[in-house]
C-alpha cells in the first residue's frame, strides 16, 4: 500500500491528540502527507452551504485545528487543515477523502456502550461501509478489559 495523503478528522479529545503524534510519526517515516479536518454540523434549519458566521460551533473547529498544527509542528511535520460544513459528520468525512483523495483514513476510536452493534460509534460505522480508502482506527484499550474476560 502506497500512502502519500492521510485524512485524519479531528475533535480534539485527548485520544486524539496522542493519535496524532503517531500519524505525526508514521507519516514522516513514509513521506506522506496529512490532511486534520475539522466537521461542523450544519442544522437542518440553515442551508448546508451557510455562511460559517451562522454556525456558532465554526469558531472552535479553527481553534481545534490551531491546536493540531501546534502538536504537528513539535513532532516534525506541516499538516493541511481543512473545516467542512455537513449536516453529519460520516458523509462529510467521506467527501473529504474523495476529494483530497486520500490514501488512508485515520480515525479515533472510542467505546461506545450506548451502541452495542457498533461499540465504536455510529461514525466510525459509517466509514467502514462508505469509506473511499483503506481506514485505520487508533483505539485505546479499554482499562477493565481484563476484569471483563475474567469475570
Amino acid at each position: 500500500m502506497n500512502i502519500q495523503r492521510i485524512l485524519f478528522p479531528y475533535t480534539g479529545v485527548d485520544e486524539e491528540s496522542d493519535l496524532l503524534v503517531q500519524i505525526c510519526r508514521y507519516a514522516r517515516a513514509v513521506k506522506a502527507s496529512v490532511t486534520v479536518l475539522q466537521v461542523v454540523e450544519v442544522p437542518l434549519s440553515l442551508p448546508e452551504d451557510a455562511p460559517s458566521t451562522a454556525l456558532p460551533k465554526m469558531e472552535e473547529a479553527h481553534q481545534l485545528l490551531e491546536c493540531a498544527e501546534l502538536i504537528a509542528r513539535r513532532n516534525g511535520i506541516q499538516v493541511e487543515v481543512e473545516v467542512m460544513q455537513a449536516r453529519e459528520v460520516g458523509p462529510g468525512i467521506v467527501r473529504a477523502a474523495e476529494s483530497l483523495p486520500a490514501d488512508l483514513l485515520v480515525v479515533a476510536g472510542v467505546r461506545s456502550a450506548h451502541h452495542p452493534d457498533e461499540p465504536m460509534g455510529e461514525t466510525i460505522g459509517y466509514l467502514i461501509r462508505n469509506a473511499p480508502c483503506p481506514i485505520w482506527i487508533g483505539c485505546q484499550p479499554n482499562p477493565n478489559g481484563k476484569r471483563e474476560l475474567e469475570g
